[in-house]
């Protein structure tokens, strides 16, 4: 079998290491990405059958399940304690927005919706054993924040205000100021992060709220 040459090597590697890569958003969002990097990086007649048919069987794969999501996260192992690894780790860095994007991952992993586009929160998904992993997310957030940020600080935010009704709920979405996209380096308000609900819809995350709060108690 002709080996494959050292240009077309290093093009397929960076394609793989992309799939696979611990920074979700540093992943290909969907397969026709994957394909069009294949395209124009590789050479096809460049690779022996054996490789066609093994970048054949990875693009079967991954128009059945994700590659931004599912297919790297079984090549990779990560399975939920991984994925805790990795969130402790990206907290530790201050990473607040990638962490973010993170539990929100765990948190869908743990709803079994396991791709990466048009994800959605849905309360009949909303089970009780996801309340142990809230409690577990909440106190990691904490921890790395100085107790400035998590679903607790959260929750104490929204207590302090009003009488429960549409207004307090509204209080509290601009307390955090969720109604924005915070840009690099500018100082939040307390409780701002974890926004999972982020582009989701006021009227969505006020549902939500109750069912989240609820697991802390």
């Amino acid at each position: 079998m002709e080996a494959l040459s050292q240009k077309t090597r290093s093009h397929l590697e960076k394609i793989l290491d992309r799939m696979v890569s611990l920074d979700l958003n540093h992943r290909y969002a969907n397969v026709l990405q994957v394909q069009q990097a294949l395209r124009q990086r590789v050479t096809w007649r460049s690779l022996p059958t054996v490789i066609l048919g093994g970048l054949g069987l990875l693009t079967c794969i991954a128009l059945a399940i994700d590659p931004a999501y599912q297919f790297g996260r079984q090549l990779l192992g990560m399975e939920p304690s991984n994925r805790l690894s990795h969130l402790r780790h990206l907290l530790d860095r201050k990473e607040w927005d990638k962490a973010e994007a993170e539990t929100q991952a765990i948190l869908f992993q743990r709803m079994g919706q396991p791709t990466t586009q048009d994800r959605m929160f849905y309360l009949d998904q909303w089970n009780p054993q996801i309340c142990a992993t809230v409690r577990t997310l909440d106190t990691l957030w904490q921890d790395a924040s100085g107790q400035q940020y998590g679903w607790s600080a959260q929750q104490q935010i929204y207590r302090n205000l009003a009488p429960k009704s549409v207004p307090q709920f509204l209080g509290f979405y601009n307390a955090l100021e969720w109604q924005q996209v915070p840009p690099p380096a500018r100082k939040v308000p307390k409780g701002h992060y974890p926004h999972i609900f982020r582009g989701d819809a006021p009227a969505t995350i006020q549902k939500f709220l109750p069912r989240l709060f609820a697991c802390l108690s």
